[in-house]
């Protein structure tokens, strides 16, 4: 596993990851601009999570920020290996195995793992957070790096937010005893590091809260996700992977071991307040939000798998039924279709497809689906990314066209003396506008501005392209 990551960085580094690196999602160049902004650039920023925009200023200062994609693939390793070490606290090697290699081979995680985004790092903050804590039922003290992973997490992302309260509810539940020294070092790192990030905001933009993304607006009670979430965890996962987690929910039911129930019942307050966070109270609905669930949501898969490992050491056909299911599972999971976004399809097979359509919201460009829609169809699947000859073919077939143009219009820019840059459109759209300021701005290394909100444009996009006026 780590030696094929490690084989996949190399086929995903290109010369510029800004304008040549194929994975990237709208927001990446968003992530980039926030980096650039730390380093000292006057680009378009949103005061994102600080600490993926500040390891992009150093990686920029120093010259290499196109290795980005190999520290995506060393931190999906890392929270592979956290994952692997967690369940086998609650199950044996066989199960733990199958449970590593479900994910290890899931399309959605191994694509995800390609793009520039910060959701991947949060994600492994806040499974080493849940592993440590965990572990602090044998040594409290363990609350202590448990607490420094998950301020850390929201240093990446803020969905640690929805996470820290399922903690102390199960600690409320479960534990209730720490001392009040290992207390005390537990509240520090939320208290230096979040604390210190909200007084930045405070002292240079007035507000504690600041976030040139609102999300606190998005923030309200409402019901017309679960129809999207509920369609989208059974494609990510995929059907038999997810039949089997819910499966394993009821099984943990009537569980009555102790320990089984204390570290399911761990997985099932932050599953429950995933929901209640992303399903419930958060308007937005993303895809990608999944991979917050998908991690404690698995586990309860595991139940399933390791009751029938322990009936096939007696029993032919459960040897028989174990292997169907296993494979079945891994398979599922391996199925590749378009892209990690997206939203609108459920894979059976390879070719065949369960799809719904998708209702977009004009105002917010929010997406839901319509339930009435469904329906089978056809299509090849899209390339995997456990396929190194494919990775290795598209980047040998990558177009330097677009990077030599955007030289020498730079070039031009600098021989006439510009440096304020004022573009215009041919036809405006707004969510195109969000990445072209962000795409061509981090490569010039200074902000954008939308004609006519500038007296005069220099620049032009037309046909999906930048020119020089």
């Amino acid at each position: 596993m780590a030696l094929f990551l490690l084989g996949r960085s190399l086929v995903l580094l290109y010369p510029d990851l800004n304008i040549t690196y194929p994975f990237m999602a709208p927001d990446s160049y968003d992530w980039i601009a926030n980096g650039l902004y730390y380093e000292g650039y006057d680009v378009s920023y949103s005061s994102r999570s600080p600490a993926l925009p500040l390891i992009i200023a150093v990686l920029d200062r120093l010259g290499i920020l196109w290795l980005m994609p190999v520290m995506n693939q060393m931190v999906l390793l890392a929270l592979l290996l956290t994952f692997h070490s967690f369940c086998l606290r609650r199950f044996g090697r066989l199960t733990s195995m199958l449970l590593l290699l479900i994910l290890f081979v899931n399309f959605f995680l191994q694509n995800f793992s390609l793009y520039i985004l910060a959701d991947i790092y949060a994600m492994l903050g806040i499974f080493l957070a849940s592993s440590l804590y965990a572990g602090a039922e044998d040594d409290e003290r363990r609350y202590i790096p448990a607490s420094l992973f998950l301020s850390i997490s929201f240093l990446f992302q803020y969905a640690a937010i929805s996470v820290a309260p399922a903690f102390l509810l199960h600690w409320l539940l479960r534990r209730r005893r720490i001392g009040l020294r290992t207390a005390a070092l537990t509240l520090l790192p939320p208290f230096v590091l979040i604390g210190g990030w909200m007084m930045y905001n405070k002292m240079v933009f007035g507000s504690a809260c600041y976030s040139g993304l609102r999300q606190a607006e998005l923030v309200r009670p409402h019901l017309t996700s679960i129809f999207f979430y509920l369609f989208n965890i059974i494609s990510v996962l995929s059907i038999p992977v997810a039949a089997l987690a819910f499966w394993g929910i009821a099984m943990t039911a009537l569980a009555r071991e102790r320990r089984t129930m204390d570290f399911l019942l761990q997985n099932l307050i932050l599953v429950t307040a995933w929901v209640i966070f992303w399903v419930l109270c958060y308007t937005w609905n993303d895809r990608r939000f999944v991979l917050y669930l998908m991690f404690f949501l698995v586990p309860f898969a595991g139940v399933v798998l390791e009751y029938l490992v322990s009936r096939a050491a007696a029993h032919v056909p459960a040897r028989v039924v174990l292997a169907v299911v296993s494979i079945a599972a891994v398979a599922g999971s391996a199925i590749p279709y378009e892209c990690a976004f997206s939203l609108d399809r459920i894979q059976i097979t390879r070719t065949i497809a369960l799809q719904c359509g998708v209702i977009a919201d004009e105002v917010s460009c929010n997406a839901a689906l319509d339930p009435a829609s469904l329906r089978i169809v056809r299509g090849g699947a899209g390339f995997n990314p456990l396929n190194l000859k494919r990775l290795r073919a598209l980047r040998s077939g990558v177009n330097l066209g677009e990077l030599v143009a955007l030289a020498g219009i730079r070039s031009e820019l600098a021989h006439r003396g510009i440096t304020d840059l004022c573009v215009s459109y041919d036809t405006f759209d707004k969510f195109r506008w969000y990445i072209d300021k962000n795409r061509y701005g981090n490569y010039f290394r200074q902000r954008l501005v939308r004609y006519p909100e500038c007296p005069a444009p220099n620049l032009r996009i037309a046909g999906g392209s930048l020119e020089l006026l």
